[in-house]
């Protein structure tokens, strides 16, 4: 599990590249759809009783009846590109990215897919479903981290919120139940207690 402070929201720089960001998302989807692209990655990227309110998702998206919130956030370590927080509806996309638009388009691909997943229903697809999404239309291979937990902890606008990443901190894979996590001072590292492996990292 990974806990990411980010307390310390940006105060909405570059709100145009958001807006351009999204319209460069519904023109590179149209593409996708008309090309077959889009369905190919539906299907090897979200569970099969998935697909169809994914699809259903992507119409109204592209018909502007749904979309996420998308924010910025200054991230506390420049490897957290995004995270998707289902409870808010929200995408949260690095401040870094606003000067990178290949990365950008990249994370907000890869968050759009956790959207598109949570659309579905109840539920979340196995693995890192966004990142597959993402990968698979930009053609790129997907990483063996595509099949790995993909969730943990956002502290954002003064509470915790269970969220969907682009790139963890890192994860901590044990058998026994995980407790008492407790994010440092420097809102950098989290300490997980295991009890039945009797660690903590």
């Amino acid at each position: 599990m990974a806990i990411l402070n980010t307390e310390t929201q940006s105060d909405t720089p570059g709100t145009a590249a958001l807006g351009d960001a999204l319209r460069h998302l519904q023109q590179a989807l149209q593409g996708w759809r008309s090309s077959g692209a889009l369905q190919t990655a539906i299907e090897q990227s979200f569970d099969a009783d998935r697909q169809a309110g994914v699809t259903d998702a992507v119409d109204r998206f592209l018909a502007n009846e749904s979309r996420p919130d998308i924010s910025w956030w200054k991230a506390p370590d420049p490897s957290i590109h995004g995270a998707y927080l289902a409870e808010a509806d929200t995408i949260l996309l690095n401040q870094a990215l606003e000067t990178d638009s290949a990365a950008l388009h990249a994370v907000l691909l890869e968050e759009f897919g956790h959207w598109l997943d949570d659309q579905a229903g109840n539920g979340d697809s196995v693995g890192d479903e966004g990142e597959r999404f993402s990968a698979r239309l930009r053609g790129e291979s997907v990483q063996p981290t595509a099949d790995h937990d993909d969730q943990g902890l956002v502290l954002w606008n003064g509470r915790a919120w269970a969220a969907e990443f682009a790139q963890l901190l890192g994860t901590y894979d044990t058998s026994g139940s995980a407790y008492g996590v407790v994010l440092s001072a420097d809102g950098n590292t989290a300490y997980v207690a295991d009890f039945s492996a009797g660690l903590v990292i």
